[in-house]
């Protein structure tokens, strides 16, 4: 923001405020915030901002981007980025005695709870520990995605991609008697492109044992 205060201009029938304007700005180049029950339509400074009380979720806050409103996606009218995720991981069951597989899978939604729309790209880990620095169990192998893919595994990790809806599941396989724990992760950015690239915010580990 520049050194003025904020300064009100317009007829009261279109009010609207002025973010940053010094006393010898010219207020109709700096950004507004402004309201309505449609969508925005004036030709506002880039940069603008338009809350409206109409829309729905992912239409309730609008910005103004190289000419044009775009909606800035959202959950029920929180501002919430689509980017940052949380993750649930979930199992079939544990290995039983004997048994090197079993399948577990991951679930992703923005920070609201509100499903996915399209595919994003995580690590998976398995871990020796539950809480803690990651150390990773190496015995442990990744393979037979279901729903998404995977896009490069090593023992112990895997780089996946989900389905649009943020939903992949994969095989676990392990020779050794043990619990492990899996974990979620950012994939590196050497891996991910920008339409797929997510922050992991949250995901509680998961305890998975292969019995002996």
């Amino acid at each position: 923001m520049s050194d003025g205060p904020f300064t009100l201009f317009r007829s009261l029938a279109a009010l609207a405020l002025a973010v940053g304007c010094a006393p010898t700005d010219d207020p109709t180049t700096k950004p507004t915030i402004t309201s309505g029950s449609a969508a925005p339509s004036a030709a506002e400074p880039n940069g603008s901002l338009y809350l409206r009380s109409g829309g729905a979720a992912d239409t309730t806050l609008y910005s103004r981007v190289s000419g044009a409103w775009v909606a800035i996606e959202n959950a029920g009218g929180s501002v919430i980025s689509p980017n940052l995720v949380a993750g649930t991981l979930t199992k079939a069951g544990d290995a039983t005695a004997g048994a090197e597989t079993t399948t577990a899978s991951l679930t992703l939604t923005d920070l609201g709870g509100v499903a996915l729309t399209s595919s994003r790209r995580v690590m998976v880990v398995a871990a020796t520990t539950e809480f803690g620095p990651v150390t990773i169990d190496t015995s442990v192998t990744f393979s037979s995605a279901t729903g998404g893919s995977i896009v490069s595994s090593g023992n112990g990790w895997a780089i996946v991609d989900t389905s649009a809806a943020g939903v992949v599941g994969f095989t676990l396989t392990n020779a050794t008697d043990e619990t492990v724990y899996l974990k979620l992760q950012n994939a590196g950015s050497d891996s991910v492109s920008a339409s797929k690239a997510c922050a992991v915010m949250a995901c509680a580990p998961l305890a998975v044992t292969w019995a002996a």
